[in-house]
């Protein structure tokens, strides 16, 4: 088994291909990492070697990455590093770097990105306020806007929601009253 784990980042060189490979969906590209150097007399930067490799996304990563991933994109990958070596069709000898991505995203120092996380067992027919889930208060909200926890709550008390960070969603069963600070 490949052991080697490394960080890498680059552009996407194709459209990535999306396949069934060991009763698994795979979503696989191939990346161009490009080191760069400055030329001491210029001052400019140039690119200096690079490394090309096939990353392979498999499963809940290939499904996530589906869509967001494409030609053109800069993108940080981090996984195992293994040789694949393979006979090819004209019968030479040939190898090739893969990558079996563990986490891949859209590199943000050249990508703008809006994410929507997910959540394990959500249903996407029942909406979350169908689940037991309440929105938080907005910071600054008077106590007797912010949503109540179920049951009997003590005087004095907010609900712990309200210190979660914003857009953070706490199960209503989950909150809990604790002392509120002038």
């Amino acid at each position: 088994m490949y052991e080697t784990y490394t960080t890498i980042t680059g552009r996407v060189m194709n459209d990535p291909r999306r396949r069934t490979a060991g009763g698994g969906q795979v979503l696989s590209f191939r990346v161009a990492c490009n080191s760069r150097k400055r030329d001491r007399e210029t001052g400019e930067w140039n690119d200096g070697h690079t490394l090309y490799l096939t990353v392979a996304c498999w499963d809940k990563l290939a499904a996530a990455a589906e869509g967001v991933i494409q030609r053109g994109s800069r993108v940080i990958a981090r996984g195992q590093l293994w040789t694949n070596e393979y006979v090819a069709a004209d019968g030479t000898n040939r190898s090739d770097l893969e990558m079996k991505a563990l986490a891949i995203g859209l590199d943000l120092a050249h990508a703008r990105a809006v994410t929507t996380p997910g959540r394990e067992g959500h249903s996407e027919a029942e909406p979350p306020q169908q689940q037991g889930w309440s929105r938080m208060p907005e910071p600054g909200l008077q106590e007797e806007s912010a949503p109540q926890p179920e049951g009997d709550r003590q005087p004095g008390t907010v609900p712990q929601a309200g210190i979660a960070p914003e857009g953070v969603r706490v199960p209503a069963a989950e909150q809990e009253a604790v002392p509120s600070f002038p």
